[in-house]
C-alpha cells in the first residue's frame, strides 16, 4: 500500500499534544502504520519560513483513525505552523 502525505496547521506556544485525524476519504486506520512527522513555522501568508522560534516533535504515534502528535513551540507567544505528517500502512 502506498504511503499518504498530509498536513494541518495549528497556533500555540509550549507543549502541547495534539491529536490529527486521518482524512476520511483514505479509508486508512493508522494504529499499526508507521508514521512521519514534521513542522514549519508560517508567515502571515501562510508561507514556511525560518526566524528564531524552535519547533520540536517530542513523540508521535499511530492512534485508531489518526495521529497523535506532542509538540513544543519554544517561543514566548503562539505562533502558527504546519504539521506535516507521512502515513504508510
Amino acid at each position: 500500500m502506498q504511503p499518504f502525505f498530509f498536513s494541518t496547521t495549528r497556533t500555540f506556544n509550549g507543549v502541547q499534544l495534539e491529536n490529527v485525524d486521518l482524512p476520511p476519504e483514505w479509508g486508512v486506520t493508522a494504529q499499526k502504520s508507521n508514521v512521519l512527522a514534521a513542522a514549519t513555522q508560517l508567515d502571515g501568508t501562510g508561507s514556511p519560513f525560518t526566524v528564531d522560534a524552535s519547533i520540536e516533535i517530542l513523540n508521535i504515534a499511530p492512534a485508531e483513525n489518526g495521529v497523535k502528535v506532542n509538540v513544543n513551540i519554544l517561543w514566548d507567544s503562539p505562533i502558527l505552523f504546519r504539521l506535516a505528517f507521512v502515513v504508510w500502512p
